[in-house]
C-alpha cells in the first residue's frame, strides 16, 4: 500500500517565458543550496583544523617536558613510528584531532623515504556522515580498502517503487540514535599501553605505563586486504575508560553524546586503535558499563544515561528513538525531533512548594474555564490533541519510553487515547505497537507523533514511530477500529496535517531526503485509487539534506497550498541549529507547483497561516550575515501570499522558538525562555507585549541556561474574544492574556495550575471545552460555564475489544 499510483499526473503546458523563468528560479535555488552546503563544510574543516593544531601543540609540550635531555634512538625505517615533523604533517593531512598520528613503513625500494599510504579507514568518516549535508558526502574518499559500506545492505529497506540514489542510500543507513549497537567488524589494531586516570582514590583503576608522546607502534595491515577483526583487549578497554572519563569530567563537555563519542574516537585512534565511535559506544553499553559498575565507578553510570525529552512538533518527538536507562517521571522532535530535553538537567526538587503556588486572580474576575476531570496514566508526555468537528470527541497522542536495555520496563500502553464528552468515556487505541520476541513484553508501544480528525469527522488519522500512517473509523464510538494503514519503510512519521472536504488530502513529513514530504490525495480511507505527490522529487531535486520541522496546510483562500519548514537533521543542544529553508507548494490533482518566494537559508522552528489564508508566518534562526545586533538570535517573518519577500520582519532575542501564530493583526512567538513575544506589524521594532511565565516546575542545575534546557511556553492559542490568548508553559500554569491592555495589566488571570509542564492543548471547534496534556502523562479536561460545574467522572475502556477493565481499578483512579 506504500506504493501509490501516479497515473493521474499530467504535464502542465507553459509558455517559453514561463519555462525560462522557472529554470532561472530552479538554478537560483540549486545555487543557494550548494553554496550553503559548501559553507557548512568549510566551517567544519576550519573547526577541526583548529582543534588538531591545539592538540598537536599540547602533545609537543608534553613530549619536550618528558623527553628533554634523553638520547633519541636512531630512526629505524622498518619501524612503524615516524618523526614529530612527519606526525604533524600527517595530522594536518588526515585531520585526526590527536597528538599521536600513525603512518605505514616506507617501501623497500625507497629506503631513505617514508611514504604516507592512505589510511585503512578514513578517521572522520562518522563525523562527516553525521554533520555534512547529503550532497557533500560524495566527496568523502573511499577506496576498495577504505571500509566502504555495503550498499546492498544499506538499501535493503528502500521501497521498490523508488529510484535508488545517494539520498535514498543515506536515509536507509541513517543512525537514529547515539547509543546504537554496531557489529564489531571493523579493523582494530591493539597495543600494550594504558594511562592511569585522574580519579578519586576510591575509584582509581590500576595504573599502567604511560604511552610515548607520538603513539605506539602499530601492526601492519596485510597487503591482501583488510585485517581480520580483532577482539577488545583489556588494555584497549582500559584506554577507552580513561578517555571517556577525561571527556565527561573535563571542561569540554559541550554538544550531545554523539559529539562526545566522536571526540573519544579521535583520541582513541591517536593511541593506535581504529574503533569507530559506534563500536566504542556499543562496547560501553554491552560490557564496559557493567564492568565499571562492579569496580565502583559511580561516574560511569551517567555516561550513557538517556533522559526522556519533551516532544516538539519537529522531528524530535520522544525518547522512542534513543534508549533511556532511567526515567525521572512518566516522561525530545522536533523535531527529534527533537528537540528540547526538558529534564536533561532538572533536579527532582520543585522550584516552589505547592502550597505557595496560588493562581493570580485579579479582583472581581472569574474565569469561565473550569476543570472537570483529569486522566492519569498515559504512556508518557502528551504530544498533540485534536477535536472532532462536532466538538463531542477528542484524541490525544503521547510519547513512549523505548529502552530495550531495561527490557522495556518503562514502556507503557495508552499512547493513543480517544475521548467522548457525551458518554464520558476515554478509550485506548493500541495499534501503534510492536510485537516482541519471547522473553520480552508481548507488545512494545511506540511514540504516536501526530493525530488529526478528518474534516467530515468520521475518520481520524495518526502517525508514529512504528513507521505507519493509520486511518481510523470513528463514525460509531462503540465500533472504533483501524480502517487502513500505510507502511513507511525505515521512516518514522514526524509531522502530519490533514485538509479537504470532498477530497481528503493528507501530508506527512519523515526523515531528511527527497522523499521526506509525501502527500496523498483521494478518498478518506487511503484506498489504492489515491494519488501520491512527492513535492521535492517533482522539483527535480537529486538530494535534499534537511528534515521537516513543521507542516501546515493553508486556510481560506490558500486551502490548496502546503507549507513546510526544514532544518539540518543533526543539530546540537548548544543553540546552534544550522541551516534550513521553507517551501510552499500549490497542489492540483497529482502535481505540486512550487510557489516562488524568499525561502530563507536558516533553520526553521515553526510556520503558520493566517485565519483567512492571505498571510503566513515563519519563525527561524537569524541569518548572521544579515544580523546587525548580537542579541538577535531568531527572526519571525510575515509574508503576504502576493509578495515574494516578507512584508515585515521581527527580530527576537530568544534562541529557540516553539510556536508562531498570527491573528487579530498580531504576530506571536512562544519561546523556550518562558515568554511569548507579541508584535504589532505597524511597529515591528519593539514587541507590543512580552508575556512571561514563571520559573519551571523543576529547577535547573546551577550554571545551566534555561533557554537551552527548558521547554518554555509550549501551548498558545487565540481566544474568540478579540485580542485575548491562552498560554501554557513549564511553570505549570494556564494563563489568559488580553493584548489590548497596557503591559502592566496584560495578564487577565491564571486559569489553572496543573503542577506539571504543559506541553500541548486545544479548544474544541465550538469553543466550549479545552483539553490540556502535560509531561507527567495527565490529560486535563476543561469546560466553559458561567456557573460552577460539578466534577465529572470518566470511564476508561480497556483497549482490547472495548471491554471495561475487570478485576482492577482504572489507571486514573
Amino acid at each position: 500500500m506504500d506504493s501509490m499510483s501516479d497515473s493521474g499526473s499530467d504535464i502542465i503546458e507553459e509558455s517559453a517565458e514561463q519555462k525560462l523563468t522557472r529554470l532561472i528560479d530552479e538554478h537560483e535555488r540549486d545555487f543557494k543550496q550548494r553554496l550553503g552546503t559548501l559553507t557548512s563544510l568549510a566551517s567544519i574543516l576550519a573547526d577541526d583544523h583548529a582543534k588538531s593544531i591545539k592538540q598537536l601543540k599540547r602533545a609537543c609540550k608534553d613530549y619536550v617536558a618528558t623527553g628533554r635531555g634523553q638520547v633519541q634512538p636512531e630512526v629505524d625505517h622498518k619501524s612503524q613510528r615516524q618523526t614529530p615533523a612527519q606526525d604533524k604533517e600527517a595530522a594536518q593531512g588526515s585531520r585526526i584531532r590527536s597528538p599521536a598520528v600513525l603512518s605505514t613503513p616506507a617501501p623497500v625500494d625507497q629506503p631513505g623515504e617514508i611514504v604516507h599510504n592512505p589510511p585503512e579507514r578514513y578517521s572522520q568518516t562518522d563525523h562527516f556522515r553525521d554533520e555534512r549535508p547529503a550532497q557533500i558526502s560524495g566527496l568523502q574518499p573511499q577506496g576498495p580498502d577504505h571500509g566502504a559500506p555495503n550498499h546492498e545492505t544499506l538499501l535493503r529497506h528502500v521501497e521498490d517503487d523508488d529510484t535508488v540514489n545517494d539520498d535514498e542510500a543515506e536515509t536507509a543507513g541513517d543512525i537514529n540514535h547515539e547509543e546504537v549497537l554496531v557489529p564489531d567488524d571493523n579493523d582494530a589494531t591493539t597495543v600494550d599501553i594504558s594511562r592511569p586516570m585522574d580519579l578519586p582514590a576510591s575509584q582509581t583503576p590500576a595504573s599502567t605505563p604511560k604511552p610515548t608522546a607520538f603513539g605506539p607502534e602499530v601492526e601492519r595491515t596485510p597487503k591482501s586486504g583488510r585485517a581480520l577483526p580483532k577482539k577488545w583487549t583489556d588494555e584497549e578497554e582500559k584506554r577507552m575508560i580513561d578517555t571517556i572519563y577525561s571527556l565527561t569530567q573535563g571542561t569540554e563537555q559541550d554538544g550531545n553524546k554523539g559529539h562526545m563519542w566522536r571526540r573519544a574516537q579521535a583520541i582513541h585512534q591517536g593511541y593506535g586503535y581504529t574503533r569507530t565511535s559506534e563500536q566504542m559506544a556499543a562496547k560501553w553499553s554491552m560490557q564496559t558499563r557493567d564492568k565499571c559498575k562492579q569496580l565502583g565507578y559511580t561516574w560511569a553510570e551517567e555516561v550513557m544515561k538517556r533522559v526522556p525529552h519533551v516532544p516538539r512538533k519537529r522531528r524530535a518527538l520522544s525518547p522512542d528513538d534513543s534508549p533511556s536507562t532511567q526515567k525521572e517521571s512518566s516522561l525530545s522532535f522536533k523535531a527529534r525531533r527533537a528537540r528540547k530535553k526538558s529534564k536533561k538537567s532538572l533536579d527532582a526538587e520543585a522550584t516552589k512548594s505547592k502550597a505557595s503556588r496560588t493562581p493570580n486572580q485579579p479582583l472581581g474576575f472569574h474565569s469561565d474555564l473550569q476543570l472537570l476531570y483529569t486522566f492519569a496514566g498515559a504512556s508518557s508526555d502528551f504530544v498533540q490533541v485534536d477535536w472532532s468537528p462536532d466538538s463531542q470527541h477528542f484524541a490525544a497522542a503521547t510519547t513512549s519510553v523505548f529502552d530495550e536495555y531495561s527490557n522495556f520496563s518503562d514502556n507503557r500502553p495508552r499512547n493513543l487515547l480517544y475521548g467522548s464528552l457525551s458518554t464520558k468515556t476515554i478509550r485506548e487505541l493500541p495499534e501503534h505497537r510492536l510485537e516482541r520476541p519471547k522473553g520480552q513484553p508481548q507488545y512494545v508501544y511506540t511514540t504516536v507523533s501526530a493525530v488529526k480528525f478528518g474534516k467530515t469527522g468520521h475518520r481520524m488519522y495518526t502517525g508514529g514511530y512504528d513507521h505507519k500512517l493509520r486511518v481510523w473509523d470513528v463514525e460509531d464510538e462503540s465500533q472504533i477500529g483501524c480502517k487502513a494503514e500505510l507502511l513507511y519503510k525505515s521512516r518514522r512519521i514526524e509531522v502530519m496535517d490533514v485538509t479537504g472536504d470532498q477530497t481528503t488530502i493528507i501530508a506527512t513529513g519523515t526523515h531528511s531526503g527527497t522523499r521526506s514530504i509525501r502527500v496523498f490525495v483521494g478518498d478518506s480511507d487511503l484506498t489504492a485509487d489515491c494519488k501520491e505527490i512527492r513535492p521535492l522529487q517533482q522539483q527535480s531535486m537529486a538530494t535534499f539534506a534537511y528534515a521537516p520541522t513543521c507542516l501546515k496546510f493553508g486556510k481560506g483562500i490558500s486551502q490548496n497550498r502546503l507549507m513546510a519548514g526544514f532544518g539540518e537533521d543533526d543539530y546540537s543542544l548548544d543553540g546552534n541549529f544550522g541551516r534550513g529553508c521553507t517551501h510552499v507548494w500549490e497542489l492540483a490533482e497529482a502535481i505540486s507547483v512550487p510557489v516562488t518566494f524568499d525561502e530563507g537559508s536558516t533553520f526553521v522552528f515553526d510556520c503558520t497561516w493566517s485565519p483567512h489564508g492571505d498571510h503566513f508566518v515563519v519563525g527561524a534562526v537569524t541569518d548572521h550575515t544579515e544580523t546587525k545586533e548580537p542579541w538577535q538570535h531568531s527572526v519571525v517573518k510575515l509574508f503576504s501570499t502576493t509578495e515574494p519577500r516578507p512584508i515585515t520582519t521581527f527580530s527576537c532575542a530568544a534562541r529557540d522558538i516553539n510556536d508562531v501564530t498570527y491573528n487579530f493583526g498580531l504576530v506571536t512567538a512562544s519561546c523556550t525562555d518562558g515568554s511569548t513575544y507579541v508584535w504589532d506589524p505597524r511597529n515591528p521594532r519593539t514587541p507590543l507585549h512580552t508575556l512571561s511565565h514563571g520559573d519551571p516546575v523543576r529547577h535547573f542545575a546551577r550554571g545551566l541556561d534555561r533557554e537551552l534546557n527548558d521547554v518554555g511556553v509550549r501551548y498558545v492559542e487565540w481566544s474568540r474574544n478579540t485580542g485575548q490568548l491562552y498560554t501554557g508553559g513549564s511553570d505549570g500554569f494556564l494563563k489568559l492574556w488580553d493584548t489590548r491592555r497596557s503591559p502592566a495589566d496584560v495578564l487577565v488571570v491564571d486559569v489553572a495550575d496543573v503542577e506539571s509542564e504543559i506541553l500541548c492543548g486545544k479548544f474544541s471547534p465550538d469553543d466550549s471545552a479545552l483539553v490540556i496534556g502535560d509531561e507527567d502523562g495527565h490529560m486535563h479536561i476543561f469546560r466553559k460555564s458561567k456557573t460552577p460545574l460539578p466534577k465529572e467522572d470518566y470511564k476508561f475502556m480497556l483497549a482490547e475489544r472495548w471491554q471495561e477493565q475487570s478485576g482492577r481499578d482504572s489507571p486514573d483512579q
